[in-house]
């Protein structure tokens, strides 16, 4: 169990802010139902999706059943926010809808920020993402940095298979033809056949890619979270190496944290 990330625990432990923490604990339960309440859309045969975003007064939803043209759109950085965030845990059973979701933003390179692009005539209700090229950056196109919160949101689902998957998409290191330097994390991978475009990038280095990669591997491929407390130890149920180490400074000391794989009943 990931120990809570929100700023209260912090507060707590240090004393005297029962008030701000009520306060917090007031805003958090405020945006969690309001997300319950706006955040879900459901179709005819009762299947439900998170959605990117709505208009005024929800005269339209984004990433919905049914945008604004008529499709039928997948949010991938929607549905990361709602594992992410711990929205998940109010209720379990949409874990199916949003493996359902990542399964429909998979590609070559990694989950895409959405699963069908924006055309032109969408800017008045998603603004300048309409006039991005398909399948490139936010427009439906593998934004690495977006891919590793998908990847973060599957660990945290029990999908470490999966996650590490996503990862290894993410990498330059795993494609054969990309425009980008192998010992980089690539800002995004663009993706669209009208103009021959397939694993280009204008971004060589990282930006956010490569913070929330090595936060995946540390804090929830090898499991190593620090917490106010101490230290809590949790390697993902799926390891794609029989062996690992890790050398690592929590709290002033330096720590090895060694992984193997064994292949005997029961962890240990």
């Amino acid at each position: 169990m990931i120990p809570d990330s929100s700023f209260r625990p912090l507060l707590s432990r240090v004393g005297g802010y029962d008030e701000k923490i009520a306060e917090y604990k007031n805003f958090a339960e405020i945006l969690k139902n309001g997300l319950t309440k706006n955040a879900i859309d459901s179709n005819d045969n009762g299947e439900r999706r998170v959605v990117h975003g709505w208009g005024d007064n929800m005269s339209y939803k984004i990433g919905s059943w049914c945008d604004p043209d008529g499709k039928a759109r997948v949010s991938g950085t929607a549905n990361a926010f709602w594992v992410n965030s711990g929205m998940i845990k109010n209720d379990p059973s949409m874990k199916g809808s949003i493996m359902s979701s990542f399964a429909r933003l998979d590609s070559k390179f990694g989950a895409m920020t959405f699963d069908t692009a924006f055309p032109l005539d969408m800017k008045k209700y998603v603004g300048r993402i309409a006039n991005i090229t398909a399948g490139t950056y936010e427009n439906a196109g593998t934004y690495v940095h977006a891919t590793m919160f998908s990847a973060a949101a599957l660990f945290l689902m029990g999908e470490s298979k999966e996650a590490w998957r996503q990862i290894e998409l993410g990498c330059v290191l795993s494609h054969k033809d990309c425009s980008k330097s192998p010992f980089a994390m690539p800002n995004s991978y663009f993706r669209n056949e009208e103009y021959c475009i397939d694993g280009e990038s204008f971004a060589d280095w990282y930006t956010g890619s490569g913070t929330v990669f090595i936060k995946n591997l540390i804090k929830y491929g090898f499991g190593v979270c620090p917490t106010i407390e101490g230290l809590v130890i949790q390697t993902a149920k799926y390891m794609p190496t029989t062996d690992a180490a890790l050398d690592i400074v929590v709290k002033g000391k330096a720590i090895k944290f060694v992984y193997k794989n064994e292949n005997k009943q029961g962890r240990k």
